[in-house]
Parts: structure tokens; C-alpha cells; sequence
């Protein structure tokens, strides 16, 4: 063999391994670093809440695979695929996009779809996941600002305030989808929606007649974190609780988005998230006015049923049930880890009795508030863990 010929290939295989090197490179740069355990349950759990409300029903997701980047200091992406697990073992893939703030170490969006559709503009299309253009169904809620636990309501001069959850008449708000992810929130009581009253920050936010396509009147509902929710409006501002104004009847204003818990909410759906046309073709009534015990003669909302819970424990954590959903509250220690619930069937809005059986756990479990209309028909459990280190709990929640 001659010394050309060695040359010749010692330089094609040189340009080979180039060549591997810099699709290796490419790949890497492309999907980033493996998500550390830590970043893949943060997701999977937002995820598997995300789906179930999407869906109406508990399912189970599992993180197939999931990269990580650096989108500045403060956010870094997720992105990847998953399997869920629905009905009778069958299996879903999907791909995901999520955005964790590495200050607080949650997740502030995600998005999905199923597997294989679409580019990465297409997450957000209501053909794929979502029943209308954003992530929630249109139908009833109750929005209860996280900073005070008091539910939105309408107040004096048609102004959107804040109030103890005593008054329900009107506190009902319907979610109506407007396209492009974008919803007209209005009162279930007036027929009025919500609109921002002034062009800057610091404008307050008033009950006005609907009128189609006005960016004032149009909201944007982006997922928080500890499944809580901002609200903002097409301005780019975020639906706020004033310091000055943080009392029964404050009032909402729009401001600068800064993350706070003044600017986040949770959306309880109300009988189901039907319309606020449902209750007055049915009684005749405004919406609220019921006979107590109504809602045990709907189909899903009476009798008897179970729910099992399980997670990984380090302090004290309370469980707010309500329907067929479960949110997490940490009291004190380390945020619950790898939790995930099951229903028999959805919690009634009436005065059920619960009752709650320790299945694994080393600490202390007990009930804290039984459903009552008070508090929206929710059972509230209490799971304290005080040893050292974290321990795994199996809880089954019983209600008749």
C-alpha cells in the first residue's frame, strides 16, 4: 500500500469523524441538555393537571423524554415528549413546551399536544388539545385572587372588587372563548364582561356591555404557578390587587405583570363549567338563585364516591377537593413531590360527610374542614409529616 493511498484515507476518515462531530454538535445545540429529575416532575405534574382539567377526567403522565435550555437568568425551557395514560390503560403520546422560573423553581407555562403534529407555532391550536382556543372550557367559574382568598365579585358602579366568599350571587363569572387563546370573562350575574376602563397601568377594571372584537374587553388566561393563573389583558398588563386595596370590596385594577400572588387566581369551575344560560333555561331564575340540594339532582353530583391520593411529603400539606380535582397547598417544608389522585366519582356540591383513612404515611392525617357551601363545597385535608426527610402517604378520601 503506498503512502498516497494512506494519506487519502487518513484524510477521509478525518472528515468522517468531522463531519459526526458536528451533526453530534448540532443535535446538542439543537435540543439542549437532559432535564435534570427535578425539572421533568416539575413538568409532569403540571402537565398531568393541565390534561385532566382539559380533558374532564383524571389521567397519568409519564416524561418519556425531555431537554432543557437556557431561555435567560431567570427561565429556562422544557421541552420533550410524554406518554398519558387514559381510560383502560390506553396510552397517548404527546409533545410538550414548558418554562420553568428558576427563581421559584416552577412552572409559569406549558403547552402540548399529540405527537408528530404540527411545527412549533402549532401548540396553541384549538384543532389539536383544547375544546376552544385557550386552555379552559367556555362555562362558569368562581376566580378567587390567591394574595387574599377572596373571590372576584361585582361591586358598587359596576366595578370587578374582591369579596369574602359569603355573597354568591355574584360572584359567578362566565369564561366565553373568543379565538386566538384570548376569552370575554363576564358576570354570570349581570350579562356585562369585564372591561379595563383606562389606557394605562393602574386602571380599574369595570363591568361593561360586550362588544365584539375591543382589546379592552379581551383576556388572556396564562398558567402560574401552583396551578394558579394570570389574567392579562391585550394591553400586555396584568388584572391586580392594589396594596392600598387589599380589603373586603377592594378593587381590581390592571398593572405592570410582576408575578406576585396580587396578580395570580384560581378558576373553580362552577356545576360542572356549564353556561350561564343553563341555570335559566332550567329554573327560570338567576344563576345562583337554587334550592339548596340542587345540584345532588344533576347526574354526577350525588351519592357516594372515593378519591385516593398519594405523594411524597416533607412538612405540612393541606388538600383542597372540590369536584374531581385536587390542589396542593404547602403550609411548611418541601413542596409535594410525585403526587397523583384518583376518583371514583367527583365530589358532590352538597353537605356530604367525609371521612379520610391513612393507607401509608408515618405522620399525622386529619380533616380540616368538611364541604359546606361556606367553602364551596370543598373537603380540606391535612397531611403532617414532622420527622426528618421526606416520607411517602396514601391517603382514601370517602364521602356519603
Amino acid at each position: 500500500m503506498n503512502r498516497k493511498f494512506l494519506s487519502l484515507l487518513l484524510l477521509i476518515l478525518m472528515g468522517t469523524i468531522i463531519q459526526t462531530a458536528s451533526a453530534q454538535f448540532r443535535d446538542q445545540v439543537g435540543q439542549g441538555s437532559q432535564a435534570t429529575d427535578i425539572q421533568r416532575e416539575l413538568v409532569r405534574r403540571e402537565l398531568e393537571n393541565q390534561v385532566s382539567t382539559q380533558r374532564g377526567g383524571n389521567v397519568t403522565v409519564r416524561i418519556d423524554r425531555a431537554w432543557s435550555n437556557n431561555l435567560s437568568n431567570r427561565e429556562t425551557n422544557i421541552r420533550g415528549t410524554a406518554l398519558i395514560s387514559v381510560r383502560r390503560g390506553r396510552e397517548e403520546a404527546i409533545d410538550f413546551d414548558a418554562v420553568i422560573d428558576t427563581r421559584s423553581n416552577r412552572v409559569t407555562r406549558v403547552d402540548w399536544r399529540p405527537a408528530g403534529q404540527g411545527n412549533q407555532g402549532d401548540y396553541n391550536r384549538p384543532d389539536y388539545n383544547r375544546p376552544s382556543s385557550g386552555q379552559f372550557q367556555s362555562g362558569r367559574y368562581e376566580i378567587q385572587l390567591v394574595a387574599t382568598n377572596r373571590m372576584l365579585a361585582v361591586g358598587a358602579n359596576r366595578t370587578v372588587v374582591q369579596t369574602d366568599s359569603r355573597n354568591n350571587r355574584n360572584q359567578g363569572w362566565v369564561l366565553e372563548d373568543a379565538g386566538n387563546g384570548l376569552y370575554y370573562i363576564k358576570s354570570a350575574d349581570t350579562g356585562e364582561v369585564m372591561t379595563v376602563s383606562g389606557g394605562g397601568s393602574g386602571s380599574s377594571i369595570v363591568l361593561a356591555r360586550q362588544r365584539r372584537g375591543s382589546d379592552d374587553q379581551l383576556w388572556e388566561i396564562r398558567s402560574g404557578p401552583d396551578n394558579d393563573y394570570y389574567l392579562i389583558s391585550r394591553r400586555g398588563q396584568a388584572m391586580d390587587s392594589p396594596s392600598s386595596a387589599r380589603y373586603d370590596g377592594g378593587r381590581m385594577q390592571v398593572y405592570n405583570r410582576n408575578g406576585e400572588a396580587n396578580q395570580r387566581f384560581r378558576l373553580n369551575p362552577v356545576a360542572g363549567g356549564r353556561d350561564d344560560n343553563y341555570d335559566r333555561r332550567r329554573q327560570g331564575n338567576p344563576p345562583y338563585d337554587r334550592r339548596p340540594g340542587d345540584y345532588d339532582q344533576r347526574p354526577g353530583y350525588g351519592g357516594s364516591g372515593s378519591m385516593t391520593w398519594s405523594g411524597r411529603v416533607d412538612g405540612t400539606v393541606e388538600l383542597i377537593i372540590q369536584g374531581n380535582y385536587v390542589r396542593e397547598n404547602n403550609i411548611d417544608g418541601q413542596a409535594v413531590y410525585n403526587s397523583r389522585s384518583r376518583f371514583s366519582s367527583q365530589l358532590p356540591n352538597a353537605n356530604v360527610r367525609v371521612s379520610v383513612s391513612k393507607l401509608r404515611g408515618r405522620g399525622r392525617v386529619e380533616i380540616i374542614e368538611q364541604p359546606s357551601q361556606n367553602n364551596r363545597f370543598s373537603a380540606v385535608i391535612r397531611i403532617r409529616d414532622e420527622q426528618g426527610g421526606a416520607d411517602d402517604y396514601e391517603i382514601q378520601v370517602n364521602w356519603n
